[in-house]
Protein backbone atom coordinates (compact mmCIF):
# COMPACT_ATOMS: atom_id res chain seq x y z
CA UNK A 1 0.00 0.00 0.00
CA UNK A 2 1.46 3.37 -1.02
CA UNK A 3 0.90 6.58 0.94
CA UNK A 4 0.84 9.99 -0.70
CA UNK A 5 3.41 12.47 0.68
CA UNK A 6 1.86 15.83 1.43
CA UNK A 7 3.24 18.83 -0.51
CA UNK A 8 4.35 20.45 2.74
CA UNK A 9 6.34 17.37 3.85
CA UNK A 10 7.90 17.00 0.40
CA UNK A 11 8.99 20.63 0.46
CA UNK A 12 10.55 20.13 3.90
CA UNK A 13 12.56 17.12 2.73
CA UNK A 14 13.86 18.85 -0.40
CA UNK A 15 14.71 21.96 1.61
CA UNK A 16 16.57 19.96 4.22
CA UNK A 17 18.68 18.11 1.65
CA UNK A 18 19.50 21.33 -0.20
CA UNK A 19 20.50 22.99 3.05
CA UNK A 20 22.81 20.10 3.94
CA UNK A 21 24.50 20.09 0.52
CA UNK A 22 25.04 23.88 0.57
CA UNK A 23 26.09 24.06 4.21
CA UNK A 24 23.07 26.27 5.12
CA UNK A 25 21.03 26.09 8.34
CA UNK A 26 18.42 23.36 8.32
CA UNK A 27 14.86 24.58 7.68
CA UNK A 28 12.71 24.94 10.75
CA UNK A 29 10.77 21.79 11.48
CA UNK A 30 12.91 19.62 9.23
CA UNK A 31 13.65 16.23 10.81
CA UNK A 32 15.76 14.54 8.15
CA UNK A 33 19.07 12.84 9.07
CA UNK A 34 22.07 14.17 7.13
CA UNK A 35 24.17 11.63 5.23
CA UNK A 36 26.98 10.09 7.30
CA UNK A 37 30.48 11.56 7.22
CA UNK A 38 33.94 10.84 8.62
CA UNK A 39 37.03 12.83 9.47
CA UNK A 40 40.66 12.73 8.35
CA UNK A 41 43.39 14.21 10.55
CA UNK A 42 46.93 14.71 9.23
CA UNK A 43 49.71 14.53 11.82
CA UNK A 44 52.36 17.17 11.07
CA UNK A 45 54.95 16.78 13.86
CA UNK A 46 56.75 13.87 15.49
CA UNK A 47 56.94 15.77 18.81
CA UNK A 48 54.78 14.50 21.68
CA UNK A 49 52.63 17.62 22.14
CA UNK A 50 49.35 18.18 23.95
CA UNK A 51 48.27 21.79 23.52
CA UNK A 52 44.69 22.82 24.12
CA UNK A 53 45.49 26.12 22.36
CA UNK A 54 46.22 25.67 18.63
CA UNK A 55 49.88 26.17 17.76
CA UNK A 56 49.94 25.11 14.13
CA UNK A 57 51.36 21.61 14.73
CA UNK A 58 49.31 18.43 14.99
CA UNK A 59 50.94 15.68 17.06
CA UNK A 60 49.87 12.04 17.24
CA UNK A 61 48.66 12.54 20.81
CA UNK A 62 46.64 15.61 19.79
CA UNK A 63 45.20 13.78 16.78
CA UNK A 64 44.01 10.99 19.08
CA UNK A 65 42.50 13.53 21.47
CA UNK A 66 40.73 15.15 18.53
CA UNK A 67 39.27 11.75 17.68
CA UNK A 68 38.32 11.02 21.30
CA UNK A 69 36.55 14.41 21.59
CA UNK A 70 35.14 14.39 18.05
CA UNK A 71 36.40 17.97 17.69
CA UNK A 72 39.47 19.93 16.59
CA UNK A 73 42.22 19.88 19.21
CA UNK A 74 45.62 21.58 19.42
CA UNK A 75 46.86 22.02 15.90
CA UNK A 76 44.73 19.16 14.58
CA UNK A 77 41.90 20.03 12.22
CA UNK A 78 39.36 17.38 11.37
CA UNK A 79 38.84 17.36 7.63
CA UNK A 80 35.26 16.21 7.17
CA UNK A 81 34.54 13.90 4.25
CA UNK A 82 30.79 13.65 3.54
CA UNK A 83 29.20 10.37 2.64
CA UNK A 84 28.79 6.95 4.24
CA UNK A 85 31.26 4.10 4.45
CA UNK A 86 34.26 5.78 6.02
CA UNK A 87 35.94 5.63 9.42
CA UNK A 88 37.70 8.51 11.12
CA UNK A 89 41.35 8.27 10.08
CA UNK A 90 44.64 9.60 11.46
CA UNK A 91 47.41 9.74 8.84
CA UNK A 92 51.04 9.40 9.96
CA UNK A 93 53.99 10.26 7.71
CA UNK A 94 57.04 8.04 8.20
CA UNK A 95 59.23 8.99 11.15
CA UNK A 96 59.84 8.32 14.84
CA UNK A 97 57.00 9.45 17.08
CA UNK A 98 58.76 9.39 20.45
CA UNK A 99 56.40 9.54 23.42
CA UNK A 100 57.97 11.75 26.10
CA UNK A 101 55.09 12.98 28.29
CA UNK A 102 55.89 10.61 31.14
CA UNK A 103 53.10 9.75 33.55
CA UNK A 104 51.66 6.28 34.09
CA UNK A 105 48.06 5.31 34.91
CA UNK A 106 46.54 8.24 33.02
CA UNK A 107 43.58 7.16 30.89
CA UNK A 108 42.84 10.71 29.71
CA UNK A 109 45.57 10.78 27.04
CA UNK A 110 47.27 13.72 28.76
CA UNK A 111 50.44 11.85 29.73
CA UNK A 112 51.84 8.34 29.39
CA UNK A 113 50.36 5.95 26.86
CA UNK A 114 48.13 7.05 24.00
CA UNK A 115 44.55 6.41 25.16
CA UNK A 116 42.10 5.55 22.38
CA UNK A 117 38.31 5.67 22.58
CA UNK A 118 35.80 5.23 19.79
CA UNK A 119 36.45 4.01 16.25
CA UNK A 120 39.50 5.21 14.34
CA UNK A 121 42.09 4.10 11.78
CA UNK A 122 45.73 5.07 12.41
CA UNK A 123 47.69 4.56 9.23
CA UNK A 124 51.22 5.18 7.98
CA UNK A 125 51.11 7.08 4.70
CA UNK A 126 54.41 6.71 2.86
CA UNK A 127 54.96 2.99 2.43
CA UNK A 128 57.39 2.73 5.35
CA UNK A 129 56.49 2.19 8.98
CA UNK A 130 55.65 5.03 11.31
CA UNK A 131 57.57 4.27 14.51
CA UNK A 132 55.82 4.82 17.85
CA UNK A 133 58.51 4.54 20.52
CA UNK A 134 58.99 5.28 24.19
CA UNK A 135 61.52 7.89 25.27
CA UNK A 136 64.45 7.19 27.61
CA UNK A 137 63.12 6.28 31.09
CA UNK A 138 59.65 5.65 29.64
CA UNK A 139 57.49 3.88 32.26
CA UNK A 140 54.23 3.04 30.51
CA UNK A 141 52.87 1.04 27.60
CA UNK A 142 52.52 2.88 24.28
CA UNK A 143 48.94 2.29 23.10
CA UNK A 144 45.83 1.71 25.23
CA UNK A 145 42.56 0.78 23.50
CA UNK A 146 39.87 1.60 26.06
CA UNK A 147 36.78 1.27 23.88
CA UNK A 148 35.54 1.20 20.31
CA UNK A 149 37.27 -0.27 17.28
CA UNK A 150 40.85 0.74 16.50
CA UNK A 151 42.67 -0.20 13.29
CA UNK A 152 46.46 0.13 13.01
CA UNK A 153 48.20 0.00 9.64
CA UNK A 154 51.94 0.15 9.09
CA UNK A 155 53.05 1.01 12.64
CA UNK A 156 56.24 -0.12 14.40
CA UNK A 157 55.63 -0.06 18.16
CA UNK A 158 58.65 -0.43 20.45
CA UNK A 159 60.09 0.60 23.79
CA UNK A 160 56.99 0.19 25.96
CA UNK A 161 57.62 -0.77 29.60
CA UNK A 162 54.75 -1.24 32.06
CA UNK A 163 54.17 -3.12 35.28
CA UNK A 164 50.72 -4.24 34.15
CA UNK A 165 49.67 -5.88 30.90
CA UNK A 166 50.80 -5.09 27.37
CA UNK A 167 54.08 -3.26 26.95
CA UNK A 168 53.26 -2.29 23.38
CA UNK A 169 49.46 -2.23 23.48
CA UNK A 170 46.62 -3.21 25.81
CA UNK A 171 43.02 -3.88 24.69
CA UNK A 172 40.30 -3.57 27.32
CA UNK A 173 37.13 -5.65 27.63
CA UNK A 174 34.62 -4.86 24.90
CA UNK A 175 37.16 -3.07 22.70
CA UNK A 176 38.43 -4.27 19.31
CA UNK A 177 41.85 -3.78 17.73
CA UNK A 178 42.78 -4.80 14.18
CA UNK A 179 46.47 -4.64 13.28
CA UNK A 180 47.93 -5.07 9.80
CA UNK A 181 51.41 -4.67 8.37
CA UNK A 182 52.74 -3.67 11.78
CA UNK A 183 55.30 -4.80 14.36
CA UNK A 184 55.60 -4.89 18.14
CA UNK A 185 59.23 -5.26 19.22
CA UNK A 186 61.40 -4.74 22.30
CA UNK A 187 58.53 -4.07 24.71
CA UNK A 188 58.24 -5.27 28.31
CA UNK A 189 55.36 -5.92 30.72
CA UNK A 190 54.28 -8.14 33.62
CA UNK A 191 52.01 -10.04 31.22
CA UNK A 192 52.03 -9.69 27.47
CA UNK A 193 55.41 -8.13 26.80
CA UNK A 194 54.22 -7.06 23.37
CA UNK A 195 50.41 -7.08 23.64
CA UNK A 196 47.75 -7.82 26.24
CA UNK A 197 44.17 -8.61 25.28
CA UNK A 198 41.93 -8.23 28.31
CA UNK A 199 38.64 -9.78 27.15
CA UNK A 200 38.62 -7.74 23.96
CA UNK A 201 39.03 -8.73 20.32
CA UNK A 202 42.52 -8.54 18.79
CA UNK A 203 43.41 -9.49 15.21
CA UNK A 204 46.88 -9.33 13.66
CA UNK A 205 47.37 -9.73 9.90
CA UNK A 206 50.76 -9.74 8.17
CA UNK A 207 52.34 -8.48 11.37
CA UNK A 208 55.28 -9.34 13.62
CA UNK A 209 55.60 -9.69 17.40
CA UNK A 210 59.26 -10.17 18.30
CA UNK A 211 61.95 -9.62 20.94
CA UNK A 212 59.45 -8.75 23.68
CA UNK A 213 59.86 -9.88 27.29
CA UNK A 214 57.94 -10.23 30.51
CA UNK A 215 59.25 -8.76 33.76
CA UNK A 216 60.96 -10.36 36.72
CA UNK A 217 57.77 -10.97 38.69
CA UNK A 218 56.36 -14.35 39.75
CA UNK A 219 53.30 -15.25 37.66
CA UNK A 220 54.37 -13.39 34.56
CA UNK A 221 53.42 -14.82 31.18
CA UNK A 222 53.08 -14.27 27.47
CA UNK A 223 56.44 -12.90 26.39
CA UNK A 224 54.89 -11.85 23.07
CA UNK A 225 51.13 -11.80 23.69
CA UNK A 226 48.84 -12.53 26.65
CA UNK A 227 45.24 -13.34 25.75
CA UNK A 228 43.15 -13.04 28.92
CA UNK A 229 39.66 -14.39 28.14
CA UNK A 230 39.61 -12.49 24.85
CA UNK A 231 39.46 -13.38 21.18
CA UNK A 232 42.89 -13.40 19.54
CA UNK A 233 43.51 -14.17 15.86
CA UNK A 234 46.82 -14.15 13.99
CA UNK A 235 46.78 -14.45 10.20
CA UNK A 236 49.99 -14.69 8.13
CA UNK A 237 51.91 -13.28 11.09
CA UNK A 238 55.14 -14.05 12.97
CA UNK A 239 55.78 -14.46 16.72
CA UNK A 240 59.53 -14.79 17.26
CA UNK A 241 62.27 -14.44 19.86
CA UNK A 242 59.97 -13.44 22.70
CA UNK A 243 60.60 -14.75 26.20
CA UNK A 244 59.45 -14.78 29.77
CA UNK A 245 61.98 -13.24 32.15
CA UNK A 246 65.05 -15.47 32.61
CA UNK A 247 65.06 -14.93 36.39
CA UNK A 248 61.37 -15.61 37.08
CA UNK A 249 58.89 -18.40 36.43
CA UNK A 250 56.74 -17.41 33.44
CA UNK A 251 54.36 -19.33 31.18
CA UNK A 252 54.18 -18.95 27.41
CA UNK A 253 57.29 -17.53 25.81
CA UNK A 254 55.46 -16.57 22.62
CA UNK A 255 51.74 -16.57 23.48
CA UNK A 256 49.83 -17.29 26.68
CA UNK A 257 46.11 -18.03 26.33
CA UNK A 258 44.07 -17.98 29.55
CA UNK A 259 40.45 -19.07 29.02
CA UNK A 260 40.39 -17.21 25.70
CA UNK A 261 39.80 -18.07 22.06
CA UNK A 262 43.00 -18.25 20.03
CA UNK A 263 43.30 -18.90 16.29
CA UNK A 264 46.57 -19.04 14.34
CA UNK A 265 46.28 -19.24 10.56
CA UNK A 266 49.34 -19.22 8.33
CA UNK A 267 51.55 -18.16 11.25
CA UNK A 268 55.16 -18.88 12.21
CA UNK A 269 56.35 -19.11 15.81
CA UNK A 270 60.07 -19.58 16.36
CA UNK A 271 62.83 -18.77 18.82
CA UNK A 272 60.47 -18.13 21.74
CA UNK A 273 61.37 -19.28 25.27
CA UNK A 274 59.52 -19.92 28.53
CA UNK A 275 62.07 -19.67 31.34
CA UNK A 276 61.44 -21.69 34.47
CA UNK A 277 58.10 -22.93 33.17
CA UNK A 278 56.18 -24.39 30.24
CA UNK A 279 54.87 -23.43 26.81
CA UNK A 280 57.91 -22.26 24.88
CA UNK A 281 55.83 -21.04 21.94
CA UNK A 282 52.25 -21.38 23.26
CA UNK A 283 50.81 -21.85 26.75
CA UNK A 284 47.13 -22.83 26.92
CA UNK A 285 45.26 -22.66 30.19
CA UNK A 286 41.66 -23.41 29.28
CA UNK A 287 39.81 -21.88 26.37
CA UNK A 288 39.71 -22.89 22.71
CA UNK A 289 42.79 -22.93 20.50
CA UNK A 290 43.05 -23.74 16.78
CA UNK A 291 46.20 -23.80 14.66
CA UNK A 292 45.91 -24.17 10.89
CA UNK A 293 48.74 -24.09 8.34
CA UNK A 294 51.16 -22.95 11.03
CA UNK A 295 54.85 -23.61 11.76
CA UNK A 296 56.07 -23.96 15.36
CA UNK A 297 59.84 -24.44 15.42
CA UNK A 298 62.93 -23.85 17.51
CA UNK A 299 61.07 -22.83 20.69
CA UNK A 300 62.16 -23.85 24.19
CA UNK A 301 60.66 -24.45 27.64
CA UNK A 302 62.53 -25.08 30.86
CA UNK A 303 59.74 -27.40 31.99
CA UNK A 304 57.36 -29.09 29.50
CA UNK A 305 55.81 -28.29 26.13
CA UNK A 306 58.53 -26.64 24.10
CA UNK A 307 56.14 -26.05 21.21
CA UNK A 308 52.77 -26.14 22.93
CA UNK A 309 51.63 -26.81 26.49
CA UNK A 310 47.91 -27.22 27.19
CA UNK A 311 46.08 -27.60 30.50
CA UNK A 312 42.31 -28.09 30.19
CA UNK A 313 42.27 -26.49 26.74
CA UNK A 314 40.31 -27.51 23.67
CA UNK A 315 43.05 -27.62 21.06
CA UNK A 316 42.75 -28.45 17.34
CA UNK A 317 45.82 -28.68 15.11
CA UNK A 318 45.32 -28.99 11.34
CA UNK A 319 48.27 -29.11 8.96
CA UNK A 320 50.72 -27.84 11.54
CA UNK A 321 54.49 -28.43 11.57
CA UNK A 322 56.26 -28.79 14.94
CA UNK A 323 60.01 -29.13 14.53
CA UNK A 324 63.18 -28.69 16.60
CA UNK A 325 61.40 -27.54 19.75
CA UNK A 326 62.85 -28.41 23.15
CA UNK A 327 61.72 -29.00 26.73
CA UNK A 328 63.74 -30.18 29.71
CA UNK A 329 61.00 -32.25 31.37
CA UNK A 330 58.90 -33.69 28.55
CA UNK A 331 56.91 -33.00 25.42
CA UNK A 332 59.47 -31.14 23.38
CA UNK A 333 56.81 -30.61 20.72
CA UNK A 334 53.46 -30.96 22.53
CA UNK A 335 52.49 -31.60 26.15
CA UNK A 336 48.75 -31.79 26.88
CA UNK A 337 46.79 -32.95 29.91
CA UNK A 338 43.73 -32.18 32.01
CA UNK A 339 40.04 -32.08 31.18
CA UNK A 340 40.37 -30.56 27.71
CA UNK A 341 40.84 -32.25 24.36
CA UNK A 342 43.47 -32.44 21.65
CA UNK A 343 42.82 -33.10 17.96
CA UNK A 344 45.61 -33.48 15.42
CA UNK A 345 45.06 -33.89 11.67
CA UNK A 346 47.79 -33.80 9.01
CA UNK A 347 50.28 -32.60 11.63
CA UNK A 348 54.03 -33.15 11.96
CA UNK A 349 55.79 -33.41 15.35
CA UNK A 350 59.47 -33.98 14.69
CA UNK A 351 63.05 -33.65 15.89
CA UNK A 352 62.39 -32.39 19.41
CA UNK A 353 65.42 -31.71 21.58
CA UNK A 354 66.13 -32.76 25.19
CA UNK A 355 62.94 -34.85 25.44
CA UNK A 356 60.41 -36.84 23.42
CA UNK A 357 58.07 -35.24 20.86
CA UNK A 358 54.77 -35.75 22.71
CA UNK A 359 53.80 -36.07 26.37
CA UNK A 360 52.79 -37.18 28.84
CA UNK A 361 52.58 -40.91 28.13
CA UNK A 362 50.23 -42.32 27.07
CA UNK A 363 49.68 -39.41 24.69
CA UNK A 364 45.93 -38.89 24.23
CA UNK A 365 44.45 -37.30 21.11
CA UNK A 366 41.90 -37.72 18.34
CA UNK A 367 42.41 -37.38 14.60
CA UNK A 368 44.88 -38.99 12.26
CA UNK A 369 47.24 -38.84 9.28
CA UNK A 370 50.00 -37.36 11.45
CA UNK A 371 53.77 -37.99 11.49
CA UNK A 372 56.30 -38.20 14.33
CA UNK A 373 60.04 -38.74 14.30
CA UNK A 374 59.82 -40.87 17.47
CA UNK A 375 57.32 -43.23 19.09
CA UNK A 376 56.00 -40.93 21.83
CA UNK A 377 52.97 -39.60 19.96
CA UNK A 378 51.35 -43.01 19.27
CA UNK A 379 50.36 -42.03 15.75
CA UNK A 380 50.47 -45.67 14.62
CA UNK A 381 52.38 -47.93 12.27
CA UNK A 382 54.11 -46.07 9.49
CA UNK A 383 53.38 -42.78 11.25
CA UNK A 384 55.77 -43.02 14.22
CA UNK A 385 59.56 -43.24 14.13
CA UNK A 386 59.82 -41.85 10.61
CA UNK A 387 62.37 -39.47 9.13
CA UNK A 388 60.11 -36.63 8.08
CA UNK A 389 62.85 -35.05 5.92
CA UNK A 390 62.21 -31.36 6.47
CA UNK A 391 64.33 -28.60 5.01
CA UNK A 392 65.62 -25.73 7.18
CA UNK A 393 63.40 -22.88 8.31
CA UNK A 394 63.47 -20.53 5.33
CA UNK A 395 61.58 -18.17 3.09
CA UNK A 396 59.84 -20.66 0.83
CA UNK A 397 57.32 -18.13 -0.42
CA UNK A 398 54.40 -16.51 1.33
CA UNK A 399 54.65 -14.00 4.15
CA UNK A 400 56.03 -16.28 6.90
CA UNK A 401 58.95 -18.72 7.24
CA UNK A 402 58.36 -22.44 6.75
CA UNK A 403 59.99 -25.89 6.61
CA UNK A 404 59.71 -27.37 3.11
CA UNK A 405 59.44 -31.19 2.94
CA UNK A 406 62.37 -32.56 0.96
CA UNK A 407 62.09 -35.07 -1.91
CA UNK A 408 61.13 -38.47 -0.55
CA UNK A 409 59.51 -37.06 2.59
CA UNK A 410 56.60 -39.19 3.88
CA UNK A 411 54.76 -35.89 4.40
CA UNK A 412 54.23 -35.56 0.64
CA UNK A 413 50.76 -36.91 -0.22
CA UNK A 414 50.71 -38.47 3.26
CA UNK A 415 47.68 -36.67 4.64
CA UNK A 416 43.93 -36.75 4.24
CA UNK A 417 41.84 -34.47 2.08
CA UNK A 418 39.07 -34.50 4.69
CA UNK A 419 39.30 -31.25 6.61
CA UNK A 420 42.42 -30.22 4.71
CA UNK A 421 42.59 -26.45 4.04
CA UNK A 422 42.29 -25.27 0.44
CA UNK A 423 45.75 -23.70 0.58
CA UNK A 424 48.95 -24.17 2.61
CA UNK A 425 50.76 -21.69 4.85
CA UNK A 426 52.17 -19.90 1.80
CA UNK A 427 48.90 -19.71 -0.10
CA UNK A 428 49.79 -22.64 -2.37
CA UNK A 429 46.74 -24.65 -3.46
CA UNK A 430 46.06 -28.03 -1.79
CA UNK A 431 46.28 -30.84 -2.72
CA UNK A 432 48.99 -30.89 -5.36
CA UNK A 433 49.01 -34.67 -5.62
CA UNK A 434 46.68 -37.51 -4.72
CA UNK A 435 46.26 -36.25 -1.15
CA UNK A 436 47.14 -33.27 0.97
CA UNK A 437 50.68 -33.17 2.32
CA UNK A 438 51.17 -33.50 6.07
CA UNK A 439 52.28 -30.31 7.77
CA UNK A 440 52.03 -26.62 6.99
CA UNK A 441 53.54 -26.75 3.48
CA UNK A 442 52.20 -28.35 0.31
CA UNK A 443 55.00 -29.29 -2.08
CA UNK A 444 54.35 -28.16 -5.63
CA UNK A 445 54.29 -30.87 -8.25
CA UNK A 446 56.25 -30.31 -11.42
CA UNK A 447 54.10 -30.03 -14.54
CA UNK A 448 54.12 -33.10 -16.76
CA UNK A 449 55.85 -32.30 -20.02
CA UNK A 450 54.67 -34.26 -23.04
CA UNK A 451 57.24 -34.61 -25.83
CA UNK A 452 55.86 -35.34 -29.28
CA UNK A 453 58.43 -36.55 -31.84
CA UNK A 454 58.81 -34.40 -34.87
CA UNK A 455 58.47 -36.45 -38.04
CA UNK A 456 59.94 -35.00 -41.20
CA UNK A 457 58.43 -36.06 -44.46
Amino acid sequence: MYRRISPLLGTAIVGAMAAWLLGLPMPAGADVAAPASFAIVNVTTTADEYDSVPNGDCSLREAIQSQNDNANFGGCVRGIVPGPGGTDTILLPSGAYTLSRIGAEDDLNLTGDLDLRGSVVISATQGTAANVVGATDWNDRLLHVLSGTVTLKGLAVSGGDVGGGGGGMRIEAGATASVSGSSFTNNSAFRGGGLYNGSGVLTLVNSTVSFNETQEVFGNGGGGIYNDSGVLTLINSTVSYNETHPDAIGLGGGIANQEGTLALIGASLYGNAAHGASGGAIEVFGGTVTLTNTTVTGNAADDVGGGLHSVDGTVTLTNVTFSDNSALSGGGGIYSFGSGSLTLVNTIVADSQLSENCGPAPFTFTGGFNLSSDGSCDFGAGRDNVDVLLGPLADNGGSTLTHLPLPGSPAIDGGTNTGCPDTDQRGQARPQGAACDVGAVEVETSPLLLFVPLVLR
